[in-house]
């Protein structure tokens, strides 16, 4: 059977001192993917015993990588993210098939789900991040963006390039009953501390 375990910290870059690690995501509740958690729970086995599936606390959506920040960025950080909330209106996203995809040393191997809708919402706040963070010197989104929340862990065994699990299309019924998800707010967290900023209608 599958493990669920409390999610494991896996460093993006090496610790140094004075510096904390730096993400904004969308947070995805376990209502909105249980169609895609059963799934990956049925095919782990594939990926080696030592798989394991992400506890319900972690799942998000990232719409910026992980990077080192200096406490001296800080409030420029949270200006940015304020910005691209208030210039954002609230949407519906829905999950749909399981993909595989490799980190970027090619060590893990993550099963995610990609959206099926809402995707153009998500890459525009993508695109909004990615503006002001490359304005302040830090980096910009993966190329290509490919968002999607990530479901459970495995050492890698390829393929190098995101896929769509291929077990995943013969469940094409199951995933269509996914339900709709609200998005109303992104998340920046810097180090263990999280800022949580609210999506505005445009104008508002």
């Amino acid at each position: 059977p599958a493990i669920t375990r409390p999610n494991k910290r896996r460093r993006a870059f090496p610790h140094v001192d004075g510096n904390f690690a730096t993400c904004a995501f969308i947070r995805v509740g376990a209502d909105a993917v249980r169609s895609q958690q059963h799934l990956v729970e049925e095919h782990l086995s594939l990926y080696g015993a030592e798989g394991e599936v992400l506890n319900n606390a972690c799942l998000h959506v990232s719409v910026t990588r992980t990077f080192p920040v200096r406490r001296e960025h800080f409030e420029e950080l949270r200006c940015v993210a304020a910005d691209v909330a208030d210039a954002s209106a609230p949407f519906a996203i829905r999950f749909g098939r399981v993909w595989e995809f490799s980190n970027e040393t090619r060590t893990t191997t993550f099963l995610g789900a990609r959206l099926a809708e809402g995707e153009g919402n998500v890459l525009q706040m993508i695109a909004a991040l990615d503006k002001g963070l490359r304005s302040l010197g830090f980096p910009a989104f993966y190329n290509p963006a490919l968002p999607h929340v990530s479901l459970a862990v495995a050492p890698h065994r390829g393929p190098d390039r995101p896929r769509e699990a291929r077990w995943s299309s013969s469940r094409e019924y199951a995933l269509s009953k996914s339900p709709q998800m609200h998005v109303k707010a992104i998340v920046l967290r810097i180090g263990k501390v999280e800022h949580e900023f609210s999506l505005k209608q445009k104008g508002a």
